[in-house]
């Protein structure tokens, strides 16, 4: 097993990622609830201000690249699995509901926001497409493995994790994920005032 500094660090990307990604949506759903945009400064009218905590949103997406690019690291140093298939379903999937749910109850007069819905029909597919190339890559690579022994040992850069720490990878990340999605919503609700 590897040193706990590395699983723990798993377990403050996971935790990072997942904190990012709640404010990002929240924040989401906020700026759609207004009408979809937002805007201060600048010659034109502005027909709604944005609100002074937006901030958080261009912070979010950078602090997601931010942990997204640790957490690469500390996954090759414990052997455990990448996060960033599970990030970018967990955004894509969540935004995808999102638009889905305000194109069909668009703030307003009503009706569908279409806009929206063409936006649902993009995201959702990208969200799943990683969850469902998780399952295929492995079976793949367990034909490689079984064709070619030889061939897949020299081409990985890392040795696998023992049971035991891919046991602990998998429970950081999980109280990881956990604890930054509790997270996302009490700060957004601290910066949103």
């Amino acid at each position: 097993m590897k040193a706990p500094a590395l699983y723990a660090g798993i377990a403050v990307c996971s935790a990072g990622l997942s904190c990012c990604i709640t404010v990002l949506n929240l924040a989401s759903r906020f700026v759609m609830s207004l009408g979809g945009f937002v805007a201060s400064g600048g010659p034109y009218e502005i027909a709604q201000p944005a609100p002074g905590w937006i901030l958080a949103v261009p912070a979010s997406i950078i602090l997601c690249f931010v942990f997204g690019g640790i957490s690469i690291l500390l996954s090759r140093r414990t052997g455990g699995f990448s996060l960033l298939p599970f990030a970018w379903s967990g955004l894509f999937l969540s935004l995808g509901f999102q638009f889905a749910d305000m194109g069909m109850n668009p703030p307003g007069d009503g009706g569908t926001a279409w806009g929206w819905i063409i936006c649902a029909a993009v995201f959702v597919p990208m969200g799943l497409a990683p969850l469902v190339a998780i399952p295929a890559g492995l079976i793949q690579r367990r034909r490689l493995r079984s064709r070619y022994p030889w061939l897949v040992s020299a081409a990985e850069p890392r040795q696998q994790a023992d049971r035991a720490g891919r046991a602990v990878y998998a429970f950081c990340v999980a109280i990881g994920a956990i604890s930054g999605t509790v997270t996302g919503f009490i700060l957004y609700g601290l910066i949103t005032g």
